[in-house]
């Protein structure tokens, strides 16, 4: 009886089988496996983010969240082949920081700005509405908020997804679906801003292959978001959480 023929197929996370026989009870081509992936991808990262808008859950936004790093996180340690050098801290510093940081000072004035000229009410609103929430908020945004947005958004996605698209693609589509995650808030900033911050701190996940040199990025720019003015249109999640443990 014919034994099917193994090769590796570039691109693909198994082998490619090539055979005329008829394959075994309980193996599936490559092209499933690939399918079910997508589906997994479309299920998690675009219906869940329309689900979620349409269930509103305001502040539970956050155990959301949270709820689904555990998920990704224990799928993380069982997978054997997660290249767990990502989660060191030895290659955040990478010697392009003073680049990040221009860029991030740039970006920071550039959001001010836009608030001066249209809504010049709002600039520096945390602060000067409370800086007891502005203060708990800088320090409670990384730990509730960026680490576990990036171990979903940037570790798990491209180590889960790798294969499916090559890698500018799915960096591309990691970018899309965090700033699509983003549309619980209801409103056109937060998702589009995200976006372009996805497009960043997707960038330095793959020039550091560290996850924190993009959760230290990701802190940055949230925190000039939130800072400038423009935290209200993301209110349900550190801000508000802050703020409900500062004043139940």
């Amino acid at each position: 009886m014919p034994h099917p023929e193994v090769d590796e197929e570039p691109g693909t996370r198994a082998g490619y089988i090539r055979t005329n026989a008829a394959l075994p009870a309980g193996t599936l081509p490559v092209a499933s496996a690939a399918g079910r992936r997508w589906a997994e991808l479309l299920g998690i990262f675009v219906f869940l983010p329309l689900l979620l808008v349409w269930l509103r859950p305001g502040r539970a936004i956050l155990p959301v969240l949270w709820a689904g790093t555990v998920a990704v996180a224990v799928a993380l340690v069982r997978d054997p082949s997660f290249d767990r050098s990502v989660l060191s801290l030895r290659r955040v510093a990478d010697g392009r920081w003073v680049g990040r940081l221009a860029r991030w000072a740039v970006a920071t004035a550039a959001l001010g700005a836009v608030l001066v000229a249209a809504a010049p009410d709002r600039l520096w609103a945390l602060p000067r509405r409370s800086l007891a929430l502005w203060a708990a908020v800088m320090v409670l945004y990384p730990f509730l908020s960026v680490v576990p947005q990036t171990l979903v958004y940037r570790v798990f996605f491209l180590h889960r997804y790798a294969g499916l698209l090559d890698d500018r693609r799915l960096d591309a589509l990691a970018a899309l679906a965090f700033g699509l995650a983003h549309v619980v808030f209801l409103n056109p900033v937060a998702p589009l801003l995200s976006l372009a911050g996805g497009a960043l701190f997707v960038r330095t996940y793959r020039t550091t292959g560290s996850m924190w040199a993009s959760a230290a990025e990701h802190a940055l720019y949230g925190a000039s978001v939130m800072t400038v003015g423009w935290g209200t249109c993301f209110y349900h999640g550190s801000i508000a959480t802050a703020q409900a443990w500062l004043w139940p």
